[in-house]
């Protein structure tokens, strides 16, 4: 029997400053998931959208813990908004795989709000930070709990 698949997704402020205790934070909520997929046999599929600092320091962690724990199955996957989106080397060498969700018909200024959408009814969990009431992680957040998605605050 085939493994099931754990899938997370993150949201966060692209100006989120990095801080000891939220690398810890980050760190030791990504840890759980791995030991999570360890104890129940899954896989771990990660939806990273590679904008910002949130997103950096979150993709950072997965690779940290990542190498601590190489007998778990883990895929780190770049979701890009838009189509024909030229990666460079650097997102090639981070990444296992990209995605382009279908969003063929989202107009370029809402490409970004799509594509956090569709990365958070695809997630199983999202971690979440979030210290403004306004911003986009404020309506992924909004969004979330209306799908009711299991948020992880960190």
């Amino acid at each position: 029997m085939e493994a099931q698949v754990l899938t997370i997704t993150f949201f966060g402020h692209r100006d989120t400053k990095e801080t000891p205790e939220l690398k810890d934070k980050l760190n030791d909520t990504i840890s759980f998931f791995f030991n999570l997929a360890l104890e129940q046999n899954r896989k771990l599929k990660f939806l990273c959208g590679n904008y910002g600092n949130f997103d950096a320091l979150s993709s950072l962690s997965i690779d940290k813990i990542r190498k601590e724990s190489p007998s778990v199955e883990c895929e780190k996957i770049f979701v890009t908004p838009y189509f024909g989106d030229r990666l460079d080397t650097w997102v090639a060498s981070h990444y296992d795989s990209t995605i382009y969700p279908p969003l063929e018909k989202v107009p370029y200024k809402y490409a970004i709000v799509k594509r956090n959408e569709w990365m958070a009814d695809n997630a199983q969990y999202i971690i979440l930070h979030s210290i403004y009431s306004w911003g986009g992680t404020a309506r992924m957040e909004t969004y979330a709990k209306r799908k009711n998605k299991k948020i992880i605050y960190i």
